[in-house]
């Protein structure tokens, strides 16, 4: 394939869809492909989108058997690393807002004006959170010297989650695909502390949403309910002393 046509994601999801073709003889798959609109190269991925009324068929996309052949195809033509990112919608406007969205979930909160600072000061004071229970407090001990890196995007945790399975050393181990559980449990985590920070009982729809989607994402590519990772989620953050889906920790 030559470079012009490389560089165009068009072409390149053409070209990766007969190859995929060619190596799974799965119509389901056939069809979730053709389903998806390609839009963008963005670094090694290549985005493309779903119609929100298509959305059950992204899974097809990102089971952890299909999405490896898709990215081994897209990777052959383009003739460099790439990897399939999925997005909800069916423009460049679309992958835009979402971009967008991200960054504003992101960026830290402004400080308040010094006026409003003033007044702080003079207010009377916030009741101290309650010290975390003594079962709490020791998990918490346990787990000092543990460092969670903080992946501070839904969509780029769900890549990072597909990524490490496929490269997991002993994943097609019982024990394996369990410690590789576990280790998702606290990425999820982290990224639940830094985006659903609102006080309890105050949840916002769109990260209830995106969590959700993390979590059916890593279940198909770890072939367990989410109702089950759900469960190992909720376990870790009450060890952790921290909110367990709206419910204030333990």
């Amino acid at each position: 394939m030559d470079q012009q046509a490389a560089s165009k994601p068009e072409e390149i999801w053409r070209q990766a869809f007969y190859r995929v073709q060619r190596t799974l003889d799965i119509p389901i798959v056939w069809m979730a492909m053709e389903a998806a609109r390609p839009l963008a190269l963005d670094g090694n991925h290549l985005i493309v989108g779903l119609d929100p009324n298509d959305r059950y068929l992204s899974v097809n996309l990102q089971t952890h058997e299909y999405a490896t052949v898709i990215d081994d195809a897209l990777a052959e033509v383009a003739g460099r690393p790439l990897a399939l990112h999925i997005i909800e919608g069916f423009s460049l406007e679309d992958y835009k807002a979402r971009q967008a969205q991200e960054l504003v979930s992101s960026a830290p909160e402004p400080a308040p004006p010094a006026a409003a600072a003033n007044h702080q000061e003079t207010a009377a004071p916030a009741p101290p959170r309650s010290a975390p229970s003594a079962p709490a407090r020791a998990a918490q001990a346990g787990h000092m010297d543990e460092v969670v890196e903080l992946i501070p995007h839904w969509d780029k945790l769900n890549e990072r989650l597909t990524v490490a399975f496929k490269h997991a050393p002993l994943a097609r181990y019982p024990h394996g695909q369990a410690a590789f559980l576990l280790h998702a449990v606290k990425l999820i985590s982290a990224t639940m502390d830094h985006f659903m920070d609102a006080p309890f009982g105050q949840a916002d729809p769109i990260q209830e949403r995106a969590l959700a989607k993390c979590v059916e994402r890593l279940g198909v590519t770890v072939s367990l309910d989410p109702f089950f990772i759900s469960l190992e989620l909720i376990r870790y953050r009450r060890d952790q002393g921290r909110d367990v889906g709206g419910f204030p920790p333990a």
